[in-house]
């Protein structure tokens, strides 16, 4: 495997416990020192990527496949908090509302890093100017900052242990316009500055346009297309990720995607098979196996 690919997950798949898949031959690589989007609609399985990556599937569910870390399988629990951490949607979740940011913060620096009492509280301050805050707000407790604090400060605790990969769930939700630019240029200069690789879930089309790097559309659990960012979204060739386009509010007409998702158990063939405009017998009773095509673009489609 190149020594260039941090995170590569193989034929990753979840069932569960009544045999329903959740995910399905997810392969996915994440370059060092770049950025992935996963996208697509809500119950696509980005999330639930992140949480086998993590290791935090729900007991009784199956989980298929392997992953690799700089080329070596692993375990979660052994790399979790260490070597790839992640900051979740509600970054209040990150945070014992009992104990300042700071004490957090330090925590792991003594835990995982080794540091001393004294270093950890200098490194503590410097991580929280890395992410734009105050070396002062190291002494507030979750609930006395804003939205954007709270999530400036989940980022700084998931740097803390020097990992190779950050896992970002949603990392703008409920963030105002202004607020989220500056999240997002904060991730992009962790990218380019501190060399952390960003495995960036979002249904935002917006957002992935605006930070670039590479992208992973899915949809029912598996992954239907992946590229460079401007490529996919400038000539978009999976019927799903061309409907996904035509759906983002990109100051064009917006054309909503008809028909619903396909629950795990009735999922057969190609998932998107029922709401797409191409699909014909073979899509209906075949998964699709991916095609490579030029310039390294991947689909998964039998019509492209």
């Amino acid at each position: 495997m190149s020594e260039s690919i941090i995170l590569q997950t193989e034929h990753l798949g979840i069932l569960t416990p009544d045999g329903a898949a959740l995910l399905s031959d997810v392969s996915l690589k994440v370059p060092k020192r770049q950025m992935v989007h996963l996208v697509g609609e809500s119950g696509s399985g980005k999330s639930l990527t992140l949480k086998a990556v993590m290791g935090l599937v729900p007991s009784g569910f199956s989980v298929s496949g392997t992953m690799r870390l700089s080329g070596e399988p692993f375990a979660a629990g052994q790399v979790r908090g260490r070597r790839i951490t992640m900051v979740f949607q509600d970054p209040g979740a990150s945070f014992d509302p009992l104990y300042t940011v700071g004490f957090h913060i330090r925590e792991v620096l003594v835990s995982v890093r080794g540091l001393s009492s004294d270093s950890a509280r200098v490194e503590t301050e410097r991580l929280l100017e890395v992410v734009g805050l105050r070396p002062s707000d190291a002494s507030l407790y979750p609930h006395e900052m804003s939205g954007g604090m709270k999530q400036r400060a989940a980022v700084a605790l998931a740097l803390a242990p020097e990992p190779e990969l950050i896992l970002l769930d949603e990392p703008t939700t409920a963030l105002d316009p202004t607020v989220e630019r500056r999240i997002l240029s904060l991730i992009a200069d962790l990218v380019e500055h501190v060399g952390v690789s960003v495995l960036l879930v979002t249904h935002d089309l917006s957002v992935v346009s605006r930070m670039g790097g590479l992208v992973a559309v899915m949809y029912g659990g598996m992954i239907m297309e992946t590229g460079e960012v401007e490529e996919v979204l400038s000539a978009p060739e999976h019927p799903y990720t061309i409907a996904l386009m035509e759906a983002a509010p990109f100051g064009g007409t917006v054309r909503p995607i008809p028909g619903d998702v396909l629950p795990p158990s009735l999922r057969t063939g190609c998932p998107f098979h029922n709401r797409c405009p191409e699909a014909t017998d073979i899509c209906h009773g075949t998964v699709p196996e991916v095609r490579r095509h030029a310039g390294g673009r991947e689909v998964r489609c039998h019509l492209r």
